[in-house]
């Protein structure tokens, strides 16, 4: 079977491209234990990053004598866009029977390529995940590992039914994306599509499913500039969340402030309750919750800019 694995270009710029070798050195690697072929579809904006650089960088990655040859290479330019319709592009675009999605910053662990494949052999009515937590090799890692929403690292080889999966490492026929795209959202929204189409496609009676064993790496923030702009976007998708007819609220200021809330004390009691899986001692808790709860006031406050000036908020904060 042909998988077409499609790769956005917009989390490579925020990331560190160290990450984006080692995601594209384990593809490749893992292209070589089974038995599919493969064809890679790069879409990026070429106001942010030239055509040449990617193609140098990914043919640094992969062998051209690879399943990858240069024929399976495509990169295709789209001025404009962001993140999901990145991916929207990329499904039109493929030629594969499934499309693999998966984000330039996540580290594929050992065998992850062929758990997924081996998942969607058996559920190919429904989309297969991988597992992501946060890479908490470092102090910022440890505080979103523990506190951001992504889940916990897990040791677990389960493949099991979930109603939530993430956009980064997925598997699916190709034919369910395309009558099933990401949603374009409201000006200015930046997240937020995934969770949409998941309740849009829930309804529908897709099934979503999650392979514990087949791990991926998601970085935290990266840099002070960026703790403080994903936070500020984050508060801002969420409170115009409420605005979405799935997800509409009668008072969305009061929903969005127990969101904040709720957020804040989760942080404080996943903290305590789940330090040691992320090798945070006792004396390094309080520095944790700290800077998390310093993360959630920034969300506040980027939820209450957009109630107070939405029109400035829309077009902040692009990430």
């Amino acid at each position: 079977m042909l998988i077409s694995v499609i790769l956005e270009w917009e989390n490579a710029l925020m990331s560190e491209l160290g990450r984006t070798e080692l995601m594209l050195s384990s593809l490749y690697r893992q292209s070589v234990k089974v038995s599919d072929d493969f064809e890679l579809i790069i879409v990026f904006d070429p106001n942010k990053v030239k055509k040449d650089f990617i193609k140098k960088f990914v043919l640094k990655e992969i062998p051209t004598e690879s399943k990858f040859n240069q024929d399976c290479i495509h990169f295709i330019e789209r001025q404009g866009l962001h993140y999901f319709s990145f991916k929207n592009t990329g499904v039109q675009e493929a030629r594969g029977q499934a499309v693999l999605l998966v984000d330039s910053d996540v580290i594929p662990e050992e065998d992850w390529l062929p758990k997924l494949l081996e998942a969607h052999y058996q559920h190919s009515d429904g989309l297969v995940s991988g597992l992501t937590y946060i890479d908490f090799s470092n102090f910022i890692g440890k505080c979103f590992a523990l506190c951001w929403f992504f889940p916990l690292p897990s040791s677990s080889q389960s493949l099991v039914p979930t109603d939530l999966i993430f956009s980064n490492n997925f598997l699916v026929s190709r034919n369910i994306l395309l009558q099933n795209p990401y949603p374009e959202m409201q000006e200015g929204v930046t997240r937020g599509a995934d969770t949409l189409l998941w309740k849009r496609m829930r309804e529908k009676h897709i099934p979503f499913y999650v392979h514990h064993g087949a791990r991926v790496s998601h970085p935290a923030p990266n840099g002070v500039s960026h703790f403080f702009t994903r936070a500020l976007a984050e508060g801002r998708d969420d409170y115009l969340k409420f605005f979405e007819n799935e997800f509409k609220r009668s008072n969305p200021r009061i929903s969005f402030i127990k969101t904040y809330l709720l957020r804040s004390w989760k942080c404080i009691q996943r903290t305590l309750k789940n330090r040691r899986v992320v090798n945070v001692n006792w004396w390094q808790s309080p520095f944790v919750i700290l800077t998390m709860l310093t993360y959630y006031l920034t969300y506040f406050v980027g939820g209450v800019c957009t109630m107070i000036l939405p029109q400035h908020a829309k077009k902040a904060w692009q990430i």
